[in-house]
């Protein structure tokens, strides 16, 4: 929304995306998805969608995911809400478009993605024209995706 933002992990991959056309999303586009990252020798560690899919997909493997034994130290102490699917973490995000049929779903490999940091945020007094004292933030760095190819994402989910 900021011309002096960053582009943002949406707009920044585009190699893999596939449409769903309005579709509902089920596992096995998922796993295509995570198929084609892997392909690229890539390993999808993170998927990220909104809360609506995230709903979705978590009771698509209600259906079926069980837990033998006691459960892992991820599973126990790991992000409140977040499930894992064939090793990702799949958690949801509010910044995430949540409108049907533009909902999207990110699967990225988080080892070729990272906060470059030019130089870290430093502070500034400005003038005191009144009461209140202001100041300025300067932060000077990109988010840099190394490798398109090993991130993937579902567009058009309904």
């Amino acid at each position: 929304a900021d011309p002096l933002g960053f582009n943002g992990l949406r707009t920044s991959v585009t190699t893999n995306a596939t449409s769903l056309g309005g579709a509902a999303v089920g596992l096995s586009d998922i796993r295509a998805e995570m198929a084609t990252v892997r392909e690229n020798f890539g390993r999808v560690d993170l998927i990220v969608m909104d809360p609506t899919t995230y709903a979705v997909v978590k009771g698509l493997l209600m259906d079926f995911q069980r837990y033998a034994g006691e459960a892992s130290a991820q599973e126990r102490f790991g992000i409140p809400g977040g499930f894992f699917f064939d090793g990702a973490l799949a958690i949801d995000s509010h910044y995430m478009p949540t409108s049907a049929s533009s909902r999207e779903m990110l699967l990225l490999d988080t080892r070729y993605a990272a906060l470059a940091v030019l130089q870290d945020i430093s502070y500034k007094e400005l003038a005191e024209v009144g009461p209140s004292k202001e100041f300025l933030l300067s932060f000077y760095g990109a988010l840099a995706i190394y490798d398109e190819a090993k991130h993937a994402k579902l567009t058009n989910i309904a």
